[in-house]
């Protein structure tokens, strides 16, 4: 399972740089202290809360 996970964040990783259009051999830390890139965990933990937070609006999440 972790390396699954790992293969993951290297593709998130990967992405977001091709986006900002910054060179793939970018350091990671740099984006990371910059708050610019999520891990895969940190994105689960915010959809699951999210997720959390509608359902408290609704009649039967309450």
């Amino acid at each position: 399972m972790k390396t699954e996970l790992g293969k993951l964040n290297v593709g998130i990783k990967k992405a977001f740089k091709t986006e900002l259009r910054v060179p793939v051999r970018t350091p990671t830390d740099r984006l990371m202290d910059l708050g610019v890139q999520n891990t895969l965990e940190e994105l689960r933990d915010a959809q699951i809360d999210a997720q959390l937070k509608q359902l408290d609006g609704t009649a039967n999440g309450r």
